[in-house]
């Protein structure tokens, strides 16, 4: 998994900006060849039928096919997803040439299961499978695509997920341009995806973007206040925070904070969302006053808007109980993680995380 990171990091960094003359191409496959190569023998290694069509020889055929076709990567998810459609393109070719040498086609259905992808199976296997993900395609491109990166790539859900919003951030920047909404909204779903896969190099960046974004569109609507900006403060934030910047996490978390008290009846869920947040942040640096205001605020918010018993309530009842545990005020504690239990029964299986850890700390506080 860390060579596998290693490797997307450094194909990243080189931007994947690999223009119609192949320039820069060369590097990119030189740092993608290891994962290329895994993809390639994830079917190899189950092909029940003829070997001469082996992983390096996919690999390098994929490369041929897009050095050939003057493409241009937007970033790794693009650039795999490409690298996908490419050796689908080979390994059918190669299965209509060798079904014909053996029989003239007579493909026949087969049942779709990512156990028994396009390695699984003879010839007409890999024929029918494409037939029938040709009809798909007509019926949903997009679940098409999943298909295809799934099957044909060897993809994890996060890399198909990757690759199709890359795919969706460049239809929107054709469209729209980089200055939209969209695009920044696109930004922070792949910044999500890198999170996901451990790479927080890469969430930052695009989390970075999406802000820079955010800032053109709404730094002067609402005074600066709109939630928009907001999510973007606190998405980058929560980001910095992970990794040890707290500083310049709570200096955008703050931020967030302040235009969801501007905007309190209009998004009630995230104000409490990041109060909480925030609010756990500054008890880990022993800000306990600082935090429990936060907590109590959040609380507050949620009531106001839905009436008590929410699970974000609860949630945030759990951190200010906790922290009053720590200064012995144990009865108000209890009252709160008994709540907080209460709200999480008709929602959450006895044996959940946030059940366990409320059900723990009342059991702390009896001990």
């Amino acid at each position: 998994m860390d060579d596998d990171r290693s490797e997307l990091a450094a194909i990243t960094q080189l931007r994947l900006k690999a223009g119609a003359e192949g320039e820069g191409l060369d590097e990119v496959f030189a740092a993608a060849y290891p994962h290329l190569r895994q993809m390639a023998e994830h079917r190899r290694r189950r092909w029940s039928g003829d070997l001469t069509l082996g992983a390096t020889a996919l690999v390098h055929e994929a490369y041929m096919k897009v050095s050939t076709a003057g493409a241009r990567f937007r970033d790794r998810g693009h650039f795999f997803a490409v690298a996908a459609t490419a050796m689908r393109q080979i390994l059918i070719n190669y299965a209509e040439k060798k079904s014909a040498q053996k029989r003239g086609g007579g493909a026949r259905p087969v049942t779709l299961h990512p156990r028994d992808a396009v390695v699984d199976g003879a010839l007409d296997e890999v024929l029918a499978l494409d037939q029938a993900l040709k009809k798909l395609e007509e019926l949903s491109p997009r679940q098409g695509r999943v298909v295809e990166r799934l099957f044909f790539a060897g993809y994890g859900i996060a890399e198909t997920a990757e690759a199709l919003h890359s795919e969706a951030l460049e239809i929107l920047e054709g469209l729209h341009g980089r200055q939209d909404p969209n695009v920044s909204a696109v930004l922070s779903s792949l910044a999500g995806v890198a999170m996901a896969s451990g790479d927080k190099a890469t969430a930052e960046a695009r989390y970075r973007e999406a802000l820079r974004i955010d800032l053109g569109l709404y730094a002067d609507i609402d005074g600066g206040n709109h939630p928009g900006l907001a999510v973007s403060y606190f998405n980058l934030g929560r980001l910095l925070k992970s990794t040890g910047d707290t500083d310049e996490a709570e200096r955008l978390i703050r931020e967030a904070m302040r235009i969801y008290r501007v905007s309190r009846r209009t998004q009630p869920d995230m104000h409490a969302t990041v109060a909480t947040f925030l609010g756990s942040a500054l008890r880990e640096q022993d800000r306990a006053s600082e935090a429990e205001a936060l907590f109590r605020e959040a609380i507050g918010v949620l009531e106001d808007a839905f009436g008590p018993g929410t699970l974000m309530e609860a949630d945030a009842q759990v951190e200010l109980a906790a922290l009053l545990a720590t200064r012995g005020e144990t009865g108000q504690a209890r009252r709160l993680l008994e709540s907080a239990l209460a709200s999480y029964a008709p929602f959450l299986a006895g044996d959940h995380a946030r059940v366990r850890r409320a059900r723990e700390a009342l059991a702390g506080l009896e001990g």
